[in-house]
C-alpha cells in the first residue's frame, strides 16, 4: 500500500488571473492517485476565480499568507476570515520569502498561525535554517527552536491538522545554492517531528501533523526524497506553474 502524500503547489506571484484560470483547468485534468492530496496556492487576487473552478473537485485551496487578526487596521494584509470565506482550507505561513524580504520573525509567524487555526484553516508552517546556520552545524538546534516558537499559537493538536514544511534557506536557489541530500532532509524532518512530539504527544502528532519538504522540489530532485518515511509530501514552487513539469513530477511520485 502506498503512503499518503500532500503536494502543495505554491504559485507565488508568477501568474495573473487569466494564467491562473488556465493552469487550474490543466490541474483538473491530472489523474491523481487516491493517496495524493493536492493543495493549490494562487496569488490572493486570483483566489475567487480559482475557487470557482475548484468547486466539486478534490483539489484544496490555500492562501499564500494570512494576517494575525481577523479584522484590523492592517493595510495590505489578508484576513484569515476572508481566506475562509473565499473557500480556502489551507494557508502558507512563515515562508522563507516572507522572512527574507519582509523580515517576518518567528513571533509574528506564531501569531499568524494562531489566527489561522481560529478560522479552522490548516496552517502550512515553514521552518528552516540559513546557509550560515547549516554550515555551522546548527540545523537541528535551529529547527527545534523554530518549531516550538511557531506552534505557540496552537493550544491543542487533537482536533487541529497542521503541516510543517522543512524549507532550508540554502537550497532556495539552485543557481547559487545546493541541493540537500536525502539524508539531510530525513534527519531534519525527524528533528521537526520530535519537536512537535515534545510540544504535544506522539499520538497527536501521528494523527494530525504532516511534514513536507520545500527546498527546490522539481522533477530532477523529487526522486531522492519521495521514498523517505519521514516525509509526508512536498511544497512545490517553480515546477508547479509549468504543467508539463508538474505532471511529470506527479508521475514520479
Amino acid at each position: 500500500m502506498s503512503k499518503s502524500l500532500t503536494i502543495i503547489a505554491n504559485w507565488k506571484m508568477r501568474l495573473d488571473i487569466h494564467e491562473s484560470v488556465f493552469l487550474v483547468k490543466q490541474y483538473k485534468k491530472l489523474k491523481l492517485p487516491k493517496s495524493l492530496k493536492l493543495v493549490v496556492a494562487p496569488t490572493t487576487g486570483a483566489l475567487p476565480a480559482v475557487a470557482q473552478l475548484l468547486r466539486f473537485t478534490k483539489i484544496h485551496l490555500a492562501g499564500q499568507d494570512a494576517a494575525w487578526e481577523e479584522s484590523a487596521a492592517l493595510t495590505g494584509e489578508t484576513s484569515p476570515l476572508l481566506l475562509r470565506q473565499l473557500g480556502c482550507s489551507h494557508v502558507i505561513l512563515g515562508h522563507s520569502e516572507r522572512k527574507m524580504y519582509f523580515h517576518e520573525d518567528l513571533s509574528m509567524t506564531a501569531r499568524r498561525v494562531g489566527a489561522a487555526v481560529h478560522q479552522n484553516l490548516i496552517p502550512i508552517i515553514c521552518v528552516g535554517e540559513s546557509e550560515e546556520e547549516h554550515r555551522r552545524g546548527l540545523t537541528h538546534t535551529v529547527l527545534e527552536r523554530q518549531v516550538k516558537q511557531v506552534l505557540a499559537g496552537v493550544a491543542r493538536l487533537e482536533h487541529q491538522p497542521i503541516i510543517l514544511s522543512y524549507e532550508p534557506f540554502w537550497t532556495i536557489s539552485t543557481s547559487h545554492g545546493r541541493i540537500a541530500t536525502s539524508r539531510e532532509v530525513d534527519q531534519a524532518c525527524r528533528v521537526i517531528h520530535q519537536a512537535a512530539v515534545d510540544l504535544f504527544s506522539a499520538a497527536a502528532v501521528a494523527r494530525q501533523c504532516t511534514i513536507v519538504y520545500g527546498g527546490t522540489v522539481n522533477v530532477k530532485t523529487i526522486g531522492q526524497f519521495a521514498a523517505l518515511s519521514s516525509l509526508g509530501g512536498f511544497l512545490v514552487g517553480a515546477a508547479a506553474v509549468d504543467i508539463a513539469a508538474f505532471r511529470q513530477l506527479i508521475s514520479q511520485i
